[in-house]
């Protein structure tokens, strides 16, 4: 997909999340940052699931909703510093350009006693030029507290493995 259009839905997708927002919170001044009324288990597995399908598909990342200081963390090095600047990479950045949708092999909500912890496994299959060229098995946590719904951190564990 060209850049323009990659645009046009991206500001689509966040025009619709802010209706939504407004929507949801009524129309209160101010309130679209409030907390959602209702953060269950279900709702985090969908922020985290979202996250997971922009990794495959980068015209979702503009839906992923990321707290605005979010972080993210690659074997133990800082690699995300913001939520906004996540979105952009997972839009434009080559790293994830050659990942392909991830197998999520499990997912748990409440991972180490944590209401607000999610703990995923998944495979990502790298192509590059059509040719599929690795696995790389991941493990990662997210922090999505029940009180704002919104991905607060990512702790990713990513191993290569050949195919």
């Amino acid at each position: 997909m060209n850049r323009f259009r990659r645009g046009v839905v991206a500001g689509l997708v966040s025009v619709s999340a802010a209706l939504a927002a407004v929507a949801a919170t009524g129309g209160a001044p101010g309130a679209a940052g409030a907390a959602p009324a209702t953060c269950t288990p279900d709702r985090q597995l969908a922020a985290a699931d979202a996250y997971i399908t922009a990794l495959g598909d980068r015209t979702t990342a503009g839906a992923v909703p990321f707290a605005r200081d979010a972080v993210r963390y690659e074997n133990g090095l800082q690699t995300g510093f913001s939520g906004e600047q996540m979105r952009r990479d997972l839009d434009l950045h080559i790293q994830y350009s050659v990942m392909t949708a991830p197998r999520v092999l499990s997912r748990t909500v409440g991972a180490h006693g944590d209401p607000d912890v999610l703990a995923y496994r998944f495979v990502v299959p790298v192509v590059i030029g059509g040719a599929h060229i690795v696995d790389a098995p991941t493990d990662e946590t997210f922090r999505i507290p029940r009180s704002t719904c919104l991905i607060q951190r990512i702790d990713a564990r990513i191993t290569l493995a050949p195919v």
